[in-house]
């Protein structure tokens, strides 16, 4: 299991319905370091941590998730 941090939890409102400017999951696929950890577990089955924050993929930590693409 990997889990992302845009620091978007706190807007999460009660019903659960995502905000209408949550771009979480562009912002997953736009970001160097996950996508290549994607690539490189498509292409081998291996799981490598390539996000650079201290705490993994952190994307609220300048470059936590890579450069954008």
């Amino acid at each position: 299991m990997v889990i992302y941090d845009f620091g978007l939890g706190a807007t999460i409102p009660p019903t659960n319905e995502a905000p209408p400017d949550n771009d979480v999951h562009s912002n997953i696929r736009n970001k160097k370091a996950t996508t290549d950890m994607m690539k490189r577990f498509y292409e081998t089955g291996e799981i490598v941590q390539m996000c650079t924050a201290p705490k993994g993929c952190d994307c609220t930590v300048a470059n936590g998730c890579g450069a954008a693409l």
